[in-house]
């Protein structure tokens, strides 16, 4: 969805550009959201689902910590609320509000991008950029409060296909080649210091995403996806 607010002035004021997506993450259910609004949080675990014995737990996840005395939004544990990407779609809406309403505020022309994937997504691809000629570009997302980034983050993804060769597993010897088998070669060959679990910061990491195949790797030949993350530039 491409949006364009003209200039209100006259004066040389550099075009800015917005990007947000609207996505969730694919291995949780995105529709049918169930939300809980926790009221002036007090720092302890927040049991999100009790049937399930689904919790937030501040030891494991010291960053909810900063937000003691704030109202939260969490999930019942059962579906993603998808706020990463959906709150750079709020605050550009915010914002588009809050300059229609103070005409006072003065601007060059602003325009507005909204994608149904992750920057790295394929929905990228489309963007016609001939429809955002933007001195400069931002991509709103969430983050810390008041938090601005002035840097580039890089990623390569790929798709990585094996082939394999099937048999009677009684005849197989010095004939059988496992595709799966072969993968999993393939991914532990991969620097173990360099997953996500082991990084942080400005490290870049090797992320794989999904693991699909059998002993031939049949169907659409893939047998699964790793993504190159470098981090930030």
């Amino acid at each position: 969805m491409y949006a364009r607010i003209p200039a209100n002035t006259e004066k040389e004021i550099p075009s800015l550009a917005f990007f947000a997506h609207m996505d969730t993450c694919p291995d949780v259910p995105g529709s049918n959201i169930k939300y809980q609004l926790i009221e002036s949080y007090n720092g302890k675990e927040i049991i999100l689902n009790k049937g399930r014995d689904i919790r937030l737990n501040p030891r494991e996840f010291p960053v909810l910590r900063k937000y003691i005395g704030d109202d939260l939004l969490v999930t019942d544990g059962t579906s993603v609320l998808g706020a990463e990407g959906k709150a750079g779609v709020a605050e550009i809406m915010e914002a588009v509000r809050c300059l229609y309403e103070h005409p006072e505020i003065l601007h060059g022309e602003i325009y507005i991008v909204f994608t149904p994937d992750e920057e790295l997504g394929y929905s990228t691809e489309y963007i016609n950029i001939q429809k955002v000629p933007a001195k400069f570009g931002y991509t709103v997302d969430e983050g810390e409060r008041g938090e601005l980034n002035y840097e580039n983050f890089n990623a390569a993804t790929a798709t990585i296909k094996v082939k394999g060769s099937n048999m009677h597993p009684g005849h197989a010897k010095s004939t059988m080649k496992n595709a799966v088998m072969m993968a999993n070669e393939f991914i532990n060959l991969l620097p173990k210091n360099e997953a996500p679990a082991m990084t942080e910061g400005y490290e870049g990491y090797y992320h794989i995403s999904d693991l699909i195949g059998s002993i031939t790797s049949d169907g659409n030949g893939r047998i699964f996806k790793w993504l190159l993350w470098s981090g930030l530039l």
